[in-house]
């Protein structure tokens, strides 16, 4: 709760006419001695402002559309900024990572990303995808395809046609 410049006058008048103590007159008025030796100091309050940013928020949007899968410290360097920073700057934003089985480090757009973002995103996870069905063809002793199902067919030694 803030207290009137009237009532802060009032404060400091009565201290002054009648020589207390700033404990004295917090306690005759019912108020904290912390404000009494603020007002003294300074009578009104002072003007908020908004704080000055390090990063800005569309340079930030900028750096993640070609780096979608960036890790934050690496942006926090680009930026000159601590990890914290980006982490809460990509919050505010609506950007987040999701980790799933298939994927363990993709980027998740919001609706106010652009195309090119969400494409380039989308072309990363059938990337992903298709390294990990490799992986998995050659763990495997022959894979190969029905004709005319479209089936996989494993044998070690033949190839069977269903």
């Amino acid at each position: 709760m803030s207290y009137s410049i009237d009532f802060r006058r009032k404060v400091i008048s009565t201290r002054e006419e009648e020589g207390l103590s700033i404990r004295e007159t917090a306690k005759q008025f019912r108020i904290g001695p912390a404000s009494v030796s603020r007002w003294i100091n300074q009578i009104a309050s002072k003007a908020s402002t908004t704080r000055q940013r390090k990063s800005d928020k569309s340079e930030l949007i900028k750096d993640v559309e070609p780096y979608p899968d960036a890790y934050q410290k690496e942006r926090a360097e680009r930026f000159g900024v601590c990890q914290k920073a980006i982490w809460q700057a990509l919050k505010k934003l609506g950007l987040t990572y999701k980790k799933t089985l298939l994927f363990t480090k993709n980027i998740i757009f919001n609706k106010s990303s652009s195309m090119q973002g969400i494409w380039w995103s989308i072309c990363l996870h059938i990337r992903q995808i298709l390294t990990q069905l490799r992986a998995l063809l050659n763990k495997s002793e022959l894979v190969t395809t029905a004709p005319h199902t479209g089936r996989l067919l494993r044998d070690a030694n033949t190839v069977r046609h269903s």
